[in-house]
């Protein structure tokens, strides 16, 4: 028992995973940021306060969801933790980005490979 448990390499430690991580991290930050900036646009502009709400709180549950994915991968390296967070980070990510969020400029970088 004790040599497999050994040879198991803990989640954080594995390229492959760690890179599919960052880079969904790294697509949801772009993403946040562009869902602020829409939101005060669209309250600006337009007045606009339910899609503003609806970024902002797309925006939080992103956020929320990043440190469960964070806490499953490197506390607690939990496997299907961090598929579930990752499958839900990437909801989060489109719908805002059907939201608007994406506009013309984060539209292009997109929420990459989800």
């Amino acid at each position: 028992e004790g040599e497999g448990e050994e040879e198991e390499e803990e989640l954080i430690h594995q390229p492959a995973l760690a890179l599919a991580v960052r880079q969904l991290l790294e697509s949801t930050l772009s993403t946040v940021h562009a869902s602020r900036a829409a939101a005060v646009r669209s309250t600006a502009d337009s007045g606009q306060s339910r899609l503003a709400e609806q970024l902002s709180a797309g925006a939080k549950a992103a956020s929320q969801l990043v440190d469960s994915l964070v806490c499953a991968l490197v506390h607690e390296d939990d496997a299907d933790g961090v598929a579930s967070y990752s499958t839900s980070l990437g909801k989060v990510v489109r719908k805002l980005n059907s939201l608007g969020a994406g506009g013309a400029d984060a539209g292009a970088a997109g929420p990459g490979p989800l």
